[in-house]
C-alpha cells in the first residue's frame, strides 16, 4: 500500500493521494475522541441531569443544597447553582466517571473538565476555589493535593462556606457532613 516503506517511493503519488483526502480522515486516525455529553438541567448546586436522563454530581466537593435550613449556607448553594447554570448548562463536556460512590446510588460521581488549547478547566477545582464547597474524599482516583490547595484561599479569606465558621463558630467539618444527602 501507499503507507509501506519502499525504495521506489513516489512523492508525486503520495502528494496526489493526500491532496484528495479530507483532513478529518487524518484526525480520526490520530485521535480517539470520546462522545461528549450534554448537561440539560441543573437540579441542585452540585447535581446535574444529562440529556439521557442520568444524574451526575461533582466528586470530591461537598456543596450546600439550594434548599437548606441555614440561610448563609443556602445562599452559598444558590451561588453555586447560578455558577453551574451559567457555566455548565446546555454545554457538552467529557466526563470522567468515578466509582466508589457509597453515599448514594441515585447519581454518579464525576469529574468535569473542559479541554482548551492552552489549558484545562477543572470544575471541581473551580467550585473549591470559589468557596462553594469543601473538599471531601469520596473517590479514590483524584488529585487530593490539588483540591486541598484549591480551597486554601477561600478558607483563609473566610469566603463562601468558610464564612460559616466566622458567623457561627462551628466546626464546618461536622456541619456539612450531610448537606447533599438531604436533597434526594
Amino acid at each position: 500500500g501507499i503507507w509501506e516503506y519502499s525504495d521506489n517511493y513516489d512523492v508525486d503519488t503520495l502528494d496526489s493521494f493526500l491532496s484528495r483526502q479530507p483532513i478529518v480522515l487524518y484526525l480520526e486516525k490520530l485521535t480517539t475522541i470520546e462522545p461528549e455529553e450534554k448537561i440539560i438541567r441543573i437540579i441542585d448546586s452540585n447535581l446535574f441531569e444529562l440529556a439521557d436522563g442520568r444524574l451526575i454530581k461533582l466528586a470530591n466537593v461537598d456543596v450546600p443544597n439550594i434548599i437548606y435550613e441555614d440561610s448563609l449556607l443556602q445562599q452559598v448553594g444558590i451561588n453555586a447553582y447560578k455558577y453551574a447554570k451559567q457555566n455548565l448548562l446546555d454545554n457538552n463536556f467529557d466526563f470522567t466517571y468515578l466509582t466508589n460512590n457509597s453515599l448514594d446510588t441515585n447519581y454518579t460521581l464525576v469529574s468535569i473538565i473542559s479541554n482548551f488549547v492552552l489549558s484545562d478547566r477543572d470544575f471541581i477545582e473551580e467550585f473549591l476555589e470559589k468557596g462553594f464547597g469543601k473538599y471531601i474524599s469520596n473517590c479514590s482516583d483524584t488529585d487530593t493535593n490539588k483540591y486541598l490547595l484549591a480551597e486554601e484561599e477561600p478558607k483563609q479569606n473566610m469566603d463562601g462556606i468558610w464564612e460559616y465558621k466566622r458567623n457561627y463558630n462551628y466546626l464546618l467539618d461536622q456541619t456539612i457532613a450531610n448537606f447533599n444527602s438531604n436533597f434526594l
